[in-house]
Parts: structure tokens; sequence; C-alpha cells
């Protein structure tokens, strides 16, 4: 068994004990991977995940419980001997609607946050929060160096700013936000951050990488709606296959999580709320997709998060994402992870979810194999390998031809 397949195994264990087992086995093999359990049983995440606020926001992580398990080298060595310690950081990203919805309580001024938006700020301000602004830092970097954007851009970066340095006992006092820094450093901080994002913007491999992540889910998007606008009389099986032999044939690459959030689609339409602009003679629908691709994006980041390296006291990063949109927490809490494996370099990421993903995307058991057969067996797996650096080459192109259709199934 090669080590891919001992890594699948471990993930996809029925228990946290044949994990254990199964991990105490191959652990010679196994090296620096890290893996993380959802678990009744584990210890509390604290604010990272499935957390509701009044005020309509919410806090989603990528697991379904509130509660992990981790296990690497180091973690296993010290159940052996009897106790662990889960030494662990945690990081808050805020969408941009989120810091739409903060921005006109912060900065000091002279009047009580109202009790709903109290509770949010001081969820924020607790020491062991870690404010993250790439949502936002991702979706702008295309306005860098565009007339009349900065300055807004540079407005919304001061906001970061205060949100990570929250002078908390003002907060408390006098129910006012405002930064423990001042003006001046402030200032200095936003205008340092600012040019980061010019920076990043200005490296072509950085900034290329990154519309390419962000065009391949803007396909995937265009995708689900071409099938659904202009197959209406399709069943949900049939519009499902529709869309995973685009995913196999055109980009070489399968999206599970899409693939799932694609049939929910199909089978609610816009009673699913993340679609509920997509329709029909709408001039606006390619940019509304344009800006669902990035909530997409920013659910695959948290996967991406959880292996940056973090503070020498802390072994595992254990990201989430705090929105006030409740049309994306419902994407979220579509198809949680069970359990993720990664490496400690930030190779590979190998998420696996609660329900295997035939199961999610099928009615039948009949179809379930069909699916396995046709999109998931090691055939399908390497024809995609060795066709997919031509689809990349082309995904340019797909997106015009996708965008076309949409226009014309939704008659704009």
């Amino acid at each position: 068994m090669d080590l891919l397949h001992i890594v699948s195994s471990i993930c996809n264990s029925s228990s946290l004990k044949e994990a254990l087992y199964k991990y105490a086995v191959s652990k010679s093999l196994l090296g620096d991977y890290k893996f993380v359990f959802a678990s009744d049983s584990g210890p509390s995440l604290g604010f990272t995940t499935n957390k509701s606020f009044s005020s309509g926001a919410a806090v989603r992580g990528l697991f379904s419980s509130t509660n992990v398990v981790v296990i690497d080298s180091d973690t296993f060595n010290e159940m052996a001997s009897g106790t662990a310690t889960f030494h662990m950081d945690q990081s808050l990203s805020l969408d941009t609607q989120a810091v739409s919805y903060l921005r006109p309580h912060m900065h000091g001024k002279n009047h009580r946050l109202p009790s709903d938006m109290d509770e949010v700020f001081r969820f924020i301000s607790k020491p062991n929060v870690q404010i993250d602004p790439m949502p936002y830092v991702f979706e702008n970097l295309r306005n860098m160096g565009v007339d009349n954007r900065e300055k807004p851009i540079r407005e919304i970066l001061n906001c970061y700013e205060i949100l990570r340095t929250i002078d908390v006992e003002h907060l408390q006092s006098a129910g006012l936000v405002r930064s423990t820094l001042s003006e001046i450093e402030l200032e200095n901080s936003t205008d340092a951050h600012l040019n980061r994002m010019r920076s990043h913007r200005a490296d072509a491999v950085f900034y290329g990488a990154l519309v390419q992540r962000h065009r391949y889910l803007y396909a995937i998007l265009l995708k689900m709606v071409d099938i659904k606008l202009s197959s209406p009389s399709s069943s949900i099986d049939e519009m499902t296959m529709k869309f995973l032999e685009f995913c196999d044939k055109e980009l070489a690459c399968m999206f599970g999580r899409e693939a799932v959030l694609a049939r929910a689609y199909f089978l609610r339409g816009q009673n699913l709320t993340f679609f509920g602009k997509i329709q029909k003679n709408k001039s606006d629908i390619l940019d509304a997709l344009d800006n669902m691709a990035w909530d997409l994006y920013h659910v695959r980041q948290l996967e991406e998060t959880m292996t940056l390296n973090v503070s020498p006291s802390a072994r595992y990063l254990l990201p989430a994402l705090l929105t006030f949109d409740k049309r994306f927490i419902e994407v979220m809490d579509l198809y949680p992870l069970k359990s993720i494996a990664y490496r400690k370099d930030g190779g590979q990421i190998l998420p696996f979810h609660a329900t295997d993903l035939p199961s999610a995307l099928a009615s039948s058991d009949e179809q379930k194999q069909s699916i396995f057969q046709r999109f998931y067996s090691d055939h399908a797996r390497a024809s995609r390998s060795s066709r997919l650096e031509k689809a990349r080459d082309r995904l340019g192109e797909t997106v015009e031809t996708l965008k076309a259709s949409v226009r014309k199934a939704a008659c704009v």
C-alpha cells in the first residue's frame, strides 16, 4: 500500500480509536504528516466553528463539530505517555461584507455599540483571535493601481488594523471600538499593509496563480448555471452527470465540495439562497457569479491556511471565517469536513468529508457505483493527470465559451 492510500485509510477511519491504531501501525512511514479529525470527544476549538450571533453574523470553520482531535508524531508520542497537550493557534478571516457591517461602529465614535454588535466586537477582541484580512486582500488585488480604487481600499485596510489591535479595556468599559495604536502608528501600519498589496499585485507569479485559481471556480459556477438554465427539464441526476463530465473532460480536475454545491443547486434552484440572484434576464449575472467564485475561493483558502507555519508554541493552525452573509453560511454548511491530512511543509492537502463524494452525488447505489468508476477510479484519475496541463492552458478559452453560453441561456 502506497503512502497516499495509508493516509486516506487513516482519514476515512470510522472512529478515533481506529484512526489512532492505523497511525500507530504506519507511524514510521508517515513522517511529518498532520491529521485533524472532527470529534465530539476532542478538545473544544473555542471560537473557530459553528458560532452564531444575534446580529446575523456567524463563525464557520471547516468541520461539522465544535471539537477536534489532532494527530502528529509529537502528539501521538505524548498520547502514548499518558497526556497530550493540543498546541493550537486560531485565525479568524473576515469577508468583505463583514467589514462593511462592522465599519460604521469603529474609530471610537462617541456612541455605545448596539448590543448585537457589541457581542461581535467582544468576540473579535479575544486574545486568542487573530484577524486574517486575506479574503478582502485577495478580492481587491485586481483593483490596485486602478484610478480612484486605492483610497477606499486603504480605508478598509485601516479597519482591519483596528480590528487586529482593539483596545479591549476601552471596549469593555465604554462600549466603544478603537485601536491600542496611536494615530500615527495606525496610519503607518495601514500604509505598510497597502504596500504589501501593491507588492503582491506586482508579483506576476503570485498574482497569476491567484487569478488562475479564481478562474477555475468561476468556470465551475458558470457551468452550473449553464446546465440549470439551458436544461431545466433534465433530472437532477442528469444535471449532476453533465457537471461531473465537464470537470473531468474540460478541466481535468474534479472539485468535490463544488460538485455537492452543484447538485444542491440543481435540486433547489433559487431556494438555495447562494444562487438567489442568479436568474434569467439579469444583466449582471456574470458579475454576480464572479463574486460568488470569490466566496468559494475563501472556503478553499481555509483548508490551505491550516498548512501555514505557526508560532513556535503551536503545532496546528485552525482557521475560521466570520461573515454576515447567510447565503455564504448556507454553502459552508453543505459539506463539512470529517478529517484533513497535510504535510508540515505545506504540501498536498487531503480533505475528507463527512459523506463520501459518490454517495453525496448519487440518488441510488447503481449511480453511486457509476460515478465512482467514471470519475474516481485509478484509471479516471490517471487520465485526468495526463490531460491536466492542456486543460489548464486553455482555461481562459473555456471561461469565455461558458460566459457566452450563460449569456445566451439567461437571455442577456
